[in-house]
């Protein structure tokens, strides 16, 4: 009986014609994904970098808070990405601090930039809120998608979906 068992062992298993079937499958499957999948890579790096861009308006808005100050949020050149803080008014001194370097820029890490108008600053009242307020275009590194920040007279900062074609 043991012998029997051991005699079918070589027996099982798959064929070459199945397993060329399965493979050619499995292609098929990864050329028609492909597009999704960057696709939505490339909205995920957008959404990441809109969150950044978020993370560092709140913290001027916290350092204004704590500092009972007004801090000035500038960001670079449109296609930068870099931003600065200002102490005082958008033309005082740079505030240098965490996350900054010794010019005071502190840069995105996914090398997203901003698509704005040069020039284009929010002042951070000790209260908290903005003035003015304003929308911050952010696009991705391949520049295939953006989305935009929203600063509300208010203060809060938002992530949204951004209306029509990239700047």
């Amino acid at each position: 009986m043991v012998s029997r068992r051991l005699s079918r062992i070589g027996d099982e298993g798959f064929s070459l014609g199945e397993l060329i079937v399965v493979i050619a499958v499995l292609g098929i499957i990864a050329v028609v994904a492909f597009p999704s999948f960057l696709s939505y890579l490339q909205a995920a790096q957008t959404r990441g970098a809109a969150q950044e861009v978020v993370t560092v308006l709140n913290l001027a808005r916290q350092l204004a808070i704590t500092r009972n100050q007004n801090v000035c949020f500038n960001p670079g050149a449109a296609g930068s990405s870099q931003v600065r803080f200002h102490l005082g008014t958008c033309a005082a001194g740079v505030w240098t601090g965490p996350g900054t370097d010794a010019a005071g820029n502190i840069t995105l890490s996914n090398n997203a930039a901003f698509s704005t108008v040069p020039g284009a600053s929010i002042l951070f009242t000790p209260l908290g809120a903005a003035v003015p307020a304003g929308t911050f275009t952010v696009r991705n590194q391949a520049n295939t998608s953006c989305m935009d920040v929203v600063v509300n007279a208010t203060g809060r900062v938002a992530a949204g979906a951004h209306a029509g074609a990239c700047p």
